[in-house]
């Protein structure tokens, strides 16, 4: 279930007028099978500023496919890190996107920390280090 996520909002965000905004919602049956408290994921200014600066290659555009990747990718957490979730979406044969989400320390806020794209010999790097939560829709 996605969040409606526009450039405004991008905007926004960038622009210093909204210190976060929610972009989606975690499934309820995906929410339990993590234990976490609560199922609503986040964008942080900061985290755009960081995937703007990190990751030139990703357009707003593609920002703008967070809602989809959460809830139709693969979702792999790790098993090291069980405060991170990595979504994973194969837009075609060529291109993947992945983001991270981080459940913060208080135990409830979920935070999108990174949005990139991959290899395909990274998604399979991703699946020996995790457990698979949830296949492609």
């Amino acid at each position: 279930m996605g969040y409606l996520f526009t450039l405004e909002d991008i905007n926004n965000l960038r622009h210093g007028l909204k210190a976060n905004h929610q972009v989606a919602t975690l499934h309820e049956s995906i929410q339990r099978q993590l234990s976490w408290k609560s199922p609503i994921v986040y964008l942080s200014a900061q985290s755009l500023a960081h995937i703007n600066t990190n990751h030139p290659d990703i357009s707003d555009i593609d920002l703008l496919l967070l809602p989809k990747i959460i809830s139709d990718g693969l979702l792999v957490q790790e098993i090291k890190k069980p405060n991170i979730l990595l979504a994973c979406l194969q837009l075609d044969e060529e291109r993947r996107l992945i983001t991270s989400l981080k459940r913060a320390d208080n135990g409830f806020d979920i935070w999108i920390s990174s949005l990139y794209r991959m290899r395909r010999r990274q998604t399979l790097s991703i699946l020996r280090r995790g457990r698979i939560i949830r296949t492609h829709k």
